[in-house]
C-alpha cells in the first residue's frame, strides 16, 4: 500500500520522468528482444542492428510522447488542479479544482488502479500480439482486449461516483448520473 501512495502522490513532473525512463526500459527491452530474433534467425548484422534500433524506438517514442504531455500538463496547471482535462465537462473541471489532499489521493489511487487494469488488460496484450504474431497472442489479445472493453463503463461510472461524492460536489447538489462526464455527448440522447 505504502508504494501505491507514493506513486499516487507523485508530481506531474515526477510522472514525465517516469513515462521517459519506462519508454527507455522497454524500447531497451523490445530493441534486444528484435535484435536476438534477428540474430537467431541468421539476418545480416545490419538488419539485426537495424530491428534492433527500431523496436528501441517503436518503444521511445510513444512514451516519450507521453512525457511531454504530462511536462506540458505540469507547466499549466501549476496552479490548478492536476486533474484537469481537455475533454472534462466545466462541472467535473470544478469539482477537481476543488479536491481536497484525502480526496485526491483517492481518485489518484484509482487512477493507478485504472492504468495497471488497462495495460494488463489492453496495452501488453496488444504488444505481444504486435512483437509476436502467433496465434495464441493474438487469440488472447482480442479476449483481453474485449474484456477492457466490455469493464470500461464500469471504470468510468466508478470514477464518476469517486468524484460526486467528494465534499464540495455533495455541498453543490450534484449527483453522479445527472451530469455529463465529458465535454462531448458520447451517447444520443
Amino acid at each position: 500500500m505504502k508504494i501505491i501512495n507514493k506513486i499516487a502522490n507523485a508530481s506531474t513532473k515526477q510522472w514525465a520522468i517516469g513515462f521517459f525512463v519506462t519508454g527507455l526500459i522497454c524500447g531497451m527491452v523490445l530493441g534486444g528482444y528484435l535484435f536476438i530474433q534477428s540474430i537467431l534467425k541468421n539476418d545480416p548484422i545490419q538488419l539485426s542492428l537495424i530491428m534492433g534500433l527500431v523496436g528501441f524506438l517503436a518503444s521511445l517514442v510513444p512514451w516519450s510522447i507521453l512525457a511531454i504531455v504530462m511536462f506540458l500538463i505540469h507547466l499549466f496547471t501549476k496552479n490548478k488542479s492536476e486533474f484537469i482535462s481537455p475533454f472534462q465537462s466545466e462541472i467535473v473541471k470544478d469539482i477537481c479544482i476543488h479536491l481536497n489532499d484525502k480526496e485526491k489521493l483517492c481518485i489518484k489511487r484509482h487512477a493507478l488502479l485504472y492504468g495497471l487494469w488497462g495495460g494488463l488488460t489492453f496495452a501488453v496484450p496488444i504488444s505481444f500480439a504486435i512483437c509476436n504474431p502467433s496465434l495464441h497472442t493474438i487469440i488472447t489479445a482480442v479476449i483481453l482486449g474485449i474484456i477492457f472493453l466490455i469493464f470500461f463503463p464500469f471504470w468510468l461510472r466508478k470514477q464518476r461516483t469517486l468524484l460526486y461524492s467528494t465534499q464540495w460536489a455533495k455541498n453543490q447538489g450534484y449527483k453522479p448520473e445527472s451530469i455529463k462526464f465529458f465535454s462531448f455527448n458520447l451517447k444520443k440522447r
